[in-house]
């Protein structure tokens, strides 16, 4: 079919290894790239490197990869495609070259096919095995293992054939002689017989006048258009019952195909004779030529039920396919396969309830339904199939572990072993606390620019690989200070790149068999909070230069004696050196094998100064006993402690503006997991966006300038919108002022850094002067509290003082005289006195 690219340009696909269009035809991708007029976006155009991105290279760059991949000149193709020599004609070219060479340019090895010279009849009857794992019928099976019996086939047979009657349940024995076209084709006929006898879809019977000829002989003609020999079995047909069966046609052809849709047809050589005739019945196959009696070993194209024969065989396989999910339509030995990527909405529906039913046994089931939840969302919108892309492809395909899972999952011992961990990550670190005496950590990438909610899942997937066999059989509770990280392990997060994390920390405990439990502790209280932002000299490494000379002058180096997993020295293969750890790292178990212990600092011995390692209990040569203050050590997850602390903190915190405030908190935290982000990601935009938001519980009616309702209070039936008002706006922004100051985003907002707190910010501020700007043309102002004279405390005193003089009860005097004191006190304790 004709070569299209354009529909399949995706955001950073990458040229496949050993893919090449040297001594490729170049003609369709020039006329596409011509033809082309919409440009793709530079951040979605292939690449030549993963991390290198088309638009970092020069246009004398870019001709000498585009002479490596096609061996083409840059500036002749640019010019037959019409195009200017310059830079951005330069990088569709390159992108367009990347995708043809994705798509045909493959190494030869990766797709084989048989030699047409090579082939041999029967070859399906050699791999029985696999046949039978397919399930076929009875008949198809009974074939494939004995040949065809056509015997099974017959028919009670009466009445004329070229002029002679028949009465039989079977063929009598016949002899016919050749067409005669057949004259003036000898030598095509001879080859093509010599070739069948070749292969083995005939033998020869005998010489004429030397043996019996077989039970029925008859007569061959030419096909001359092809041309093709064909045997004339109309005279056997007459005993053979009809297989009626229905082929796939042009009709189905439009439900598979979809616009720049790839597809591919099949064509079964010599389909036929993959199928062999059963010994006994290869009699009524008989064929004369020059002197000599043959038989068929296969089905013959002549005879009435091999297409009903190969077809049935054929769909076996067929079904195969389909039940794999590759769209294929077959029409006898011809297939047509087209590519696989939409499923209906109620087939995804279905397997996305199957596997949701694993969460009654496995809780975290739901962390591999979510592309499947997303994909099912988005079809429910648009009422079109689901568009299965890379991401949803994977996820089905992880489900295919139930097709050939034998194991089980091992039941806990009864007694409760409970490991309690905090976890804490930064932009540059990731820590984790596992007791006062054991904080364990290691650096990200130099260029990890991933959000902080990424990197504080990652800190707790490096924490339980570095802890692995201490945790094994253990419920372990897990504290983190990112409710992003807690809300993805719960199945409610919506970041796919957290969830792969979530993904893979669920495999791990699994491997290890334990009770993970996620619980959120704000970042004031995280104790791995300091080990995350920990800068020593004990951290630093060697520069590549430095490096390079020390390992070309006095290497090679095998061990690395004091080194994280970030900053051990790299050998010659780009292989990081063994090393001895400070503590457990992720890549302990793979990178240190055979290293008896972890490294530790040296401490003297009090007495004889011999460097033993840090936390000894004996001199390892003296054995002078190391001795410590006895101090209790206190748990900071202690459940007495815990409680305690958190009674204290209730007194504080249990108030209506605290509860307010932490709604709040919780809401805007929600809003930005949304979008990926947390409150330490947060921006003056993100906020802005949250009181749009918000907008939808707002209770004042902004009136249009021409609604009749203007200037009135209260909501009316007009069609103008409701909002938050200006003081309520000012209120939100003042408490989120207050929670972003919280979390050590200090006061004010820095444009130029893109740093600090953004309710404080000149966007947000903006945004409420227009509310407030809005709300004063709809002539809707913020309510004033009324003022309390001075002329009407005294009224109000007189009136008191009358009561007082009439009421008798001692109660309601009492209740006068606190009235009148509160407001005397009220309204003259703000007066400024004079010294």
């Amino acid at each position: 079919m004709q070569y299209k690219i354009d529909h399949m340009a995706e955001p950073h696909l990458i040229l496949k290894p050993r893919h090449t269009l040297v001594g490729k035809g170049l003609l369709p991708m020039i006329l596409d790239f011509k033809s082309t007029d919409d440009d793709v976006l530079v951040e979605n155009m292939a690449r030549l490197k993963k991390d290198h991105p088309l638009n970092n290279y020069s246009l004398d760059e870019l001709s000498i990869e585009f002479k490596k991949l096609t061996a083409e000149s840059f500036k002749d193709v640019l010019m037959l495609a019409g195009k200017d020599v310059n830079l951005e004609n330069g990088l569709q070219l390159m992108h367009q070259a990347i995708l043809y060479a994705n798509l045909i340019g493959g190494p030869k090895e990766n797709l084989p096919f048989r030699q047409p010279e090579s082939f041999i009849a029967g070859n399906l009857h050699k791999h029985l095995e696999a046949w039978r794992e397919l399930n076929p019928s009875a008949e198809v099976l009974e074939w494939l293992e004995n040949g065809v019996n056509i015997e099974n086939y017959f028919r009670h047979f009466k009445g004329n054939f070229k002029g002679k009657m028949y009465d039989s349940a079977t063929p009598p024995c016949m002899y016919f002689d050749n067409a005669l076209n057949c004259k003036n084709h000898v030598e095509f006929i001879k080859s093509t017989l010599l070739d069948r006898v070749r292969n083995g879809s005939m033998s020869v019977w005998g010489r004429v006048g030397c043996c019996d000829p077989p039970h029925l002989v008859m007569p061959l003609t030419v096909e001359v258009t092809k041309p093709r020999l064909c045997h004339d079995e109309r005279f056997l047909n007459l005993w053979v019952i009809d297989k009626p069966f229905v082929l796939d046609t042009l009709k189905e052809v439009p439900s598979l195909v979809e616009n720049s849709t790839f597809m591919a047809s099949v064509d079964d050589k010599s389909g036929y004779d993959h199928i062999l005739v059963h010994k006994d019945s290869r009699k009524y196959f008989g064929v004369r030529f020059a002197d000599w009696y043959l038989v068929f070993n296969t089905i013959p194209f002549g005879f009435k039920t091999s297409a009903y024969i190969y077809h049935t065989t054929g769909m076996v396989a067929t079904g195969h396919c389909r039940k794999l999910g590759v769209p294929c339509l077959q029409y006898i030995d011809d297939r047509l396969i087209s590519e696989f990527r939409q499923v209906p909405l109620k087939t995804l529906q279905r397997f996305t309830r199957k596997c949701i039913s694993f969460m009654l046994a496995v809780p975290a089931a739901k962390l591999f339904t979510r592309e499947s939840n997303k994909a099912i969302g988005r079809a429910i919108k648009n009422s079109k199939p689901v568009l299965i892309d890379k991401k949803l492809r994977e996820e089905i395909k992880h489900w295919q572990f139930l097709d050939t899972w034998v194991g089980y999952v091992p039941w806990r011992a009864e007694h409760h072993l409970q490991v309690s961990l905090a976890t804490d990550a930064s932009s540059y670190r990731w820590a984790a606390f596992v007791s006062e005496e054991e904080v364990i950590g290691d650096f990200f990438k130099e260029d990890d620019s991933r959000p902080i909610h990424l990197k504080e899942g990652e800190a707790l997937l490096k924490t339980l690989m570095s802890l692995d066999k201490r945790l094994a059989n253990h419920r372990v509770d897990a504290f983190v200070d990112n409710q992003a990280v807690v809300a993805s392990w719960e199945g409610e997060g919506r970041c796919t790149q957290l969830n792969d994390i979530m993904k893979s920390i669920f495999g791990i405990s699994q491997k290890l068999n334990i009770d993970l439990h996620l619980e959120y502790i704000p970042s004031a209280k995280n104790p791995a909070d300091p080990g995350s932002r920990k800068l020593t000299l004990q951290d630093s490494k060697l520069t590549e230069r430095a490096w390079k000379l020390v390992e070309d002058r006095f290497g090679p180096h095998t061990v690395d004696l004091m080194a994280l997993d970030s900053n051990a020295m790299i050998d010659s293969e780009g292989i990081p050196l063994k090393h001895f750890t400070p503590y457990p790292c992720p890549s302990l178990s793979k990178v240190t094998p055979g290293i008896p212990r972890l490294w530790k600092p040296a401490v003297p011995c009090q007495s004889c100064c011999y460097p033993n390692d840090e936390g000894f209990k004996y001199c390892q040569s003296c054995g002078h006993q190391f001795i410590t203050n006895s101090s209790q050590s206190l748990n900071v997850f202690d459940r007495v402690s815990e409680k305690r602390l958190r009674y204290l903190d209730n007194l504080v915190e249990d108030t209506p503006y605290a509860n307010k405030k932490s709604a709040l908190e919780k809401e805007f935290s929600k809003f930005l997991a949304y979008y990926s982000k947390s409150i330490y990601s947060a921006n003056p935009d993100d906020i802005r966006k949250f009181l749009v938001f918000k907008d939808k519980l707002g209770r004042t009616q902004i009136h249009d300038i021409n609604c009749a309702y203007l200037g009135k209070t209260g909501i009316h039936e007009c069609e103008c919108p409701l909002r938050l008002a200006s003081g309520t706006v000012q209120t939100t922004l003042s408490q989120l002022k207050s929670i972003f100051k919280s979390y050590g985003r200090g006061d004010k907002w820095n444009d130029d850094l893109m740093f600090g707190n953004p309710a404080s910010s000149a966007k947000v501020l903006k945004y409420l002067g227009a509310i407030k700007q809005e709300q004063a043309i709809s002539h809707r102002v913020v309510k004033q509290a009324k003022p309390f004279l001075f002329e009407k405390l005294i009224t109000i005193a007189r009136f008191i003082d009358s009561q007082l003089v009439m009421e008798n009860d001692s109660v309601n005097k009492f209740v006068l005289l606190r009235d009148q004191a509160f407001l005397k006190l009220h309204f003259l304790g703000e007066i400024e006195r004079p010294i």
